[in-house]
């Protein structure tokens, strides 16, 4: 916005000329404009209007060294300038002189407290150095002088977003709307908050009418599939993400994610073939390296794997790539026989995991003691808490990590009512927000604790049955009983050897799993586990389905009577024909491609055993017994 000065010009002449220069200023014809500045110039050079608007006009052009020379010799010559001000503010800006363009703007303001341009850049400003308590003030002072401009309203909501207050982000993205319902804009933020504050549909609706409004918004498209992918359904994230990559073919971002939801569907090869793209588009996605040795069949020529041994050499790369790129190279290498180096690889990227996560296991000995402290006189229905009828009744699938939850959840989610929810967050939130450790009312504890997680479960799939596979959900078991009585629970056991090697070469990103990488913290926290599934077993006979991890081959589905029964659907197993439903392709899903399910999987750490004495001297130490044979 241009505005001449109040103050009266020397010859009404001059004034017309400028207002001329603003009209082609105004119209983008800058050449026209910056003629007739110069030509007051050259009749008065202390003209203040038109040393500002050309100043103005150079920062238009990128030179905002000439621009802030011009701006500051018109306010040297009128002091109470605040149209001025803002502009040296900009241009101030621009060269990243942010503390001199705070000052320039606060004095617009001083100048001029109705200065609703001048509070939007502070704003904006202070937005940029991660300030946006001082953001904030500034766009409701911009909003007090005018309430009808949607873009300070957005912007306010991303100040509120960035505080983490995603309920007030929503707000101020509405009230954009109200103003200018064709904003794409303010629907994807308004799409983004939504799905921070774990409303997933209406997020999905927000993102698809800015999709209505501009089509082409690649991202978005992006960002309904990511949500699809935290709502595991997979189908419609590969939609989703194949969109946002016809429209966005350089997106490795994209490429990386749609190759692990093509994974879950068990297409190996087209899941590596992605991937692969994404690293080819930007060699340094460190963490894709990981994902791609998981998957590929990787051979010695592999240009990939090339790639990476480079990689892992540069001096520029990261802590946590080195990390990233000592997993993948220790898998690869492994897959190639190579063990001494897959080995070599998988210690050090595990010892710099342990270091950034400071690891104490000590933490986790004393939580497993207080879970079973608050059990001791606790007997299932001993406690009248609140139940209603659930909408969406859970099955748990838990053991240890390294356990084939997924490929479990994936057979018996072919069962009509069964919906697959995946790794679920919800019973630790659930947990996490009351005082179980001091509260005495128990009754309380499960009571709030069934509330927020059916609520949730219900909030993801409108089935009747919804599985949850978070691994850790083993050690809340008595929680789970004793909440949500109606809950199935499906535990499965493995070969510990097997199972804790498998949980040290592998990368786990989820909280919690603090534990896996380290093998004595591994040997350690596999002797709570063991411990705990004994104390619920005892406490809670017959409220538990063991399945073991290699019972998951072919003649699993001999045999599903016991498994149906037991999670109350025998009535309607004669809708499924585990025969029918390629089962193979869905345990091809936990195998790396391997087209044939292997029969032997737990001995697998027997070729490594001469690295896994510190994890098997601490299962001999705690008498139990590790291997599968």
């Amino acid at each position: 916005m241009f505005k001449t000065s109040k103050g009266s010009a020397s010859h009404e002449n001059v004034k017309q000329i400028i207002e001329r220069g603003l009209h082609f200023h105004r119209q983008g014809h800058l050449d026209d404009a910056e003629a007739i500045y110069q030509k007051v110039l050259d009749l008065d050079p202390n003209q203040p209007d038109a040393l500002h608007f050309l100043g103005v006009l150079i920062h238009a052009r990128g030179n905002s060294n000439a621009s802030i020379n011009l701006i500051s010799k018109a306010i040297s010559i009128k002091a109470k300038y605040p149209e001025a001000y803002c502009n040296l503010g900009v241009s101030l800006e621009a060269l990243n002189r942010l503390p001199e363009a705070i000052t320039a703007y606060e004095k617009a303001i001083k100048i001029n407290p109705h200065y609703m341009e001048a509070y939007f850049n502070l704003g904006n400003l202070h937005i940029k150095l991660d300030q946006p308590d001082a953001a904030i003030v500034n766009y409701q002072n911009a909003l007090a002088i005018n309430s009808n401009n949607a873009e300070i309203h957005i912007n306010l909501g991303n100040a509120w977003s960035a505080k983490g207050d995603h309920s007030k982000a929503i707000a101020s993205y509405k009230s954009a709307l109200n103003i200018d319902p064709s904003s794409a804009e303010a629907y994807v933020n308004l799409g983004n908050a939504l799905k921070l504050s774990g409303d997933l549909t209406n997020a999905i609706y927000s993102f698809k009418r800015a999709l209505q409004l501009q089509p082409h918004l690649g991202e978005v498209h992006i960002k309904i599939g990511k949500i699809f992918s935290d709502k595991n359904d997979p189908k419609a994230a590969i939609k989703c993400f194949k969109d946002g990559i016809r429209l966005l073919p350089e997106n490795s971002d994209a490429y990386l994610i749609l190759g692990r939801e093509l994974a879950k569907l068990g297409d190996l090869q087209s899941a590596a073939e992605s991937i692969k793209r994404s690293l080819t588009i930007d060699p340094n996605l460190e963490v894709g390296y990981y994902e791609y040795f998981r998957l590929a069949a990787v051979s010695t020529s592999d240009p990939i794997l090339n790639q990476a041994r480079k990689l892992i050499k540069s001096a520029k790369i990261s802590t946590a790539g080195k990390m990233y790129l000592n997993f993948a190279l220790g898998t690869a290498e492994l897959n190639l026989g190579r063990d001494d180096k897959g080995m070599a690889h998988l210690i050090k990227a595990n010892a710099i995991r342990k270091k950034f996560l400071q690891y104490d296991f000590r933490n986790d000995e004393k939580l497993f003691k207080s879970i079973k402290n608050f059990f001791r006189d606790t007997t299932l229905s001993k406690l009248n808490i609140k139940t209603e009828k659930p909408d969406a009744i859970p099955i748990f699938i838990f053991g240890m990590p390294g356990t084939r939850a997924a490929l479990l959840e994936q057979i018996i989610s072919f069962h009509p009512k069964i919906y697959s929810g995946g790794d679920l967050n919800f019973l630790r939130e659930a947990i996490d927000q009351t005082a179980w450790e001091t509260e005495e009312d128990k009754a309380r504890v499960y009571e709030d604790i069934r509330l927020s997680y059916l609520q949730k479960l219900s909030s993801i799939s409108s089935s009747s049955i919804v599985t949850d596979t978070t691994a850790l959900n083993f050690k809340w078991a008595g929680f789970i009983m004793e909440a949500i009585p109606e809950a199935k629970i499906l535990h499965i056991r493995k070969c510990p050897a097997a199972v804790c090697w498998s949980a040290f070469k592998s990368f786990f990103a989820a909280d919690g799993l603090s534990f896996s990488f380290d093998l004595e913290d591994i040997g350690k926290y596999y002797a709570l586990y063991h411990d705990i599934m004994k104390f619920w077993q005892e406490n809670y006979p017959e409220k538990i389905f063991d399945i073991d991890d290699e019972s998951l081959n072919e003649k699993f589905f001999e045999n599903t009577k016991g498994l149906m029964q037991f999670l109350e659907l025998n009535e309607d197993s004669k809708d499924i024909n585990f025969h029918e439903i390629g089962v193979s392709q869905a345990i091809e899903l936990q195998e790396l491609g391997e087209s044939k399910i292997p029969q032997n999987i737990s001995n697998d750490w027997k070729k490594y055993k001469k690295w896994l004495s510190p994890m098997l001297n601490i299962l001999d130490n705690m008498k139990i017994e590790y291997s599968s044979n």
